[in-house]
């Protein structure tokens, strides 16, 4: 019962409606559906990577859809691996407030920005540089994802 209750999966979200994912390869890639699966599932906590759909061409495509699905369920989070726009983040904040938003940094594949030769370094740096508070940063840089897991405050509590 109790590994029921820790279970986790993170899916990457979208696509990048371009060259390298059709869309109608990645049709099922989409927010929308984890709700159905959230509904089933209850117990199963559930992670939209890339803020619910990734793309560099066409940036926050999916994150209506995203915030739309975040606020219909109580145990989907939203991560902001490789999404690097700041206003992004904030409008994630505003609609469905920062306790369900997760640090992720999509390391190793963000060549010469958090890549095998940069590492974590740059990711973590813009991420402290935004302009959402302090509390904010400590929530979705690790408060949210240790209370998701279970897993106590630093003191092991």
């Amino acid at each position: 019962d109790v590994y029921k209750r820790q279970l986790v999966i993170l899916m990457h979200m979208g696509c990048n409606f371009g060259t390298w994912e059709l869309p109608s390869l990645s049709a099922s890639a989409r927010p929308k559906h984890l709700k159905r699966i959230a509904e089933e599932f209850p117990d199963l906590k559930l992670i939209a990577a890339h803020l619910g759909g990734y793309t560099p061409f066409l940036p926050g495509k999916l994150l209506d859809e995203a915030i739309e699905v975040v606020n219909s369920s109580d145990n989907i989070y939203l991560d902001i691996s490789a999404v690097y726009i700041e206003e992004l983040i904030q409008k994630a904040i505003e609609e469905i407030g920062d306790d369900r938003l997760l640090f992720g940094s999509d390391y190793p594949a963000i060549a010469n920005f958090c890549d095998r030769h940069t590492g974590l370094k740059n990711c973590v740096g813009w991420f402290a540089s935004l302009d959402i508070s302090l509390e904010a940063k400590q929530k979705i840089f690790g408060k949210n994802a240790r209370e998701m897991l279970e897993l106590g405050g630093r003191d092991g509590s």
